[in-house]
């Protein structure tokens, strides 16, 4: 659920929310409709191999063997760029990709780029919002180039992008071989990140010296004409930050 700066819902609320896996071939885009699960076209959605399930919940799947999922890895991404038009189509208006180096279990068999699967769906829808569920700027990418990657997506969709972040998990994050911090710290580490993102989305030169992060005389050079919204995921127990 997405939320502004100021803490207020930007979206839908928890009470009108559906929640939509795509389990075929383990895809990670998810949508969200804002008028309750029987409102969208669930036999247009069905024909196109769209299976719904209540929030979080696993489905029964057809058992697939690796060579399956081999053979359809490389177009997964197109797939999940297509399925989002229809979902569009089909009456939704939110939709979010994780942003995973690794799916959560290997037998899903693909994880695709999250930034560039929300920019050719920015580019081939025009309705729905969008959003990143959820990005990690402190590990895999350093806060600066988060700043840019949000500012151009903004664009790319019209201002219909929320930035999701978070403290990451080690799943996705070990993999440039940073270490995986505690808790504590990567709460302060998001800290400095969100600042950073911030004061680059203001469009001016940015210098900045952290306990975490330097940024060297940097700026975001195409900014949107409707600022990008930060959505914070937050779980296990109450979290204060100062931002």
């Amino acid at each position: 659920m997405p939320f502004d700066n100021t803490g207020s819902a930007s979206g839908p609320t928890q009470e009108n929310v559906i929640f939509v896996h795509w389990h075929d071939l383990g895809r990670h885009l998810a949508c969200y409709g804002a008028d309750g699960v029987e409102s969208p076209n669930m036999d247009a959605l069905a024909s196109e191999g769209i299976l719904f399930t209540d929030a979080h919940a696993t489905a029964e799947q057809p058992a697939r063997s690796e060579d399956d999922n081999l053979d359809a890895r490389a177009h997964e991404a197109d797939a999940e760029a297509r399925d989002a038009v229809s979902a569009e189509a089909a009456g939704f208006d939110f939709e979010v990709s994780s942003d995973h180096y690794s799916p959560w279990l290997s037998a899903q068999g693909h994880a695709p780029y999250a930034w560039t699967v929300l920019g050719a769906i920015a580019h081939a829808t025009e309705r729905v919002g969008l959003m990143t569920y959820v990005t990690c700027p402190t590990m895999r990418y350093h806060p600066a180039v988060v700043a840019q990657k949000a500012a151009t997506l903004q664009i790319l969709s019209d201002g219909r992008f929320t930035l999701g972040l978070g403290s990451g998990e080690r799943l996705n994050e070990h993999v440039t071989g940073e270490g995986w911090p505690s808790v504590t710290v990567r709460h302060e580490m998001l800290r400095e990140a969100i600042q950073i993102i911030r004061e680059l989305h203001t469009g001016e030169l940015v210098d900045y010296r952290g306990e975490f992060f330097q940024v060297d005389s940097a700026r975001v050079w195409d900014l949107p004409d409707q600022p990008v919204e930060i959505a914070l995921a937050v779980a296990n127990g109450v979290v204060k930050m100062n931002i």
